[in-house]
């Protein structure tokens, strides 16, 4: 089947999802301002992107906006 067209994929991460298992994804699609799909390896063969990023299991928190400054 064909592969659905995103902007950036960032995989191999530790994707923090604060869902109600506190469940852990690695992979991130995203398509213009939106997050297309949060999972596992699979997405890789889902989606394709002009820009693949792998994060070598950095910490990534989707959404995330600190506005603490001094």
């Amino acid at each position: 089947s064909a592969q659905v067209p995103a902007d950036l994929i960032l995989h191999r991460a530790k994707v923090a999802t604060f869902d109600d298992r506190s469940t852990m994804a690695s992979t991130v699609v995203i398509r213009g301002d939106r997050i297309l799909a949060v999972g596992g390896p699979d997405l890789l063969a889902r989606y394709r992107a002009p820009q693949t990023l792998d994060l070598k299991g950095k910490l990534l928190i989707p959404g995330f906006n600190d506005t603490h400054i001094h």
